[in-house]
């Protein structure tokens, strides 16, 4: 029997930045850029009351559905972003954000599928997590 879980998240989605170096002394020290952390932040606080009892252990399939808002001098008739930012770092913001919640590990996601289009209204990332096995 499979378990669900569906929820969405408002915001503009922020996706996953690439790690910075800087150099401190002798040493190199990597951080994740601001942006990215205040994102996966965010997501983990307002999917806080979604979360299960216990993270998932079996086969995960994820889908996110990204809205991102429209600009004004965009025709309604365009549905699909396919601009930057990419669909692939937005996910990986948000499943980053989700791991240890959600699933354990995001070695567990054997299916993800990302959705990227248009809202006139209010930007937010739709989410459905199944645990299959």
């Amino acid at each position: 029997m499979s378990k669900s879980i569906f929820f969405e998240i408002l915001g503009q989605a922020v996706p996953k930045g690439r790690p910075k170096f800087a150099r401190i002394g002798k040493f190199i020290h990597t951080y994740t850029p601001k942006k990215t952390k205040e994102w996966e932040r965010t997501v983990k606080m307002r999917a806080a009351k979604y979360k299960p009892a216990k993270p998932f252990e079996g086969a995960v399939t994820i889908t996110l559905c990204f809205y991102l808002l429209r600009p004004k001098s965009l025709s309604k008739k365009v549905l699909f972003h396919i601009k930057k930012p990419d669909g692939d770092n937005l996910g990986k913001a948000v499943l980053d954000a989700l791991e240890g919640d959600f699933y354990k590990n995001d070695s567990q996601i054997v299916r993800a599928a990302v959705y990227k289009g248009y809202s006139d209204t209010v930007a937010k990332v739709v989410i459905n997590i199944e645990e299959i096995s």
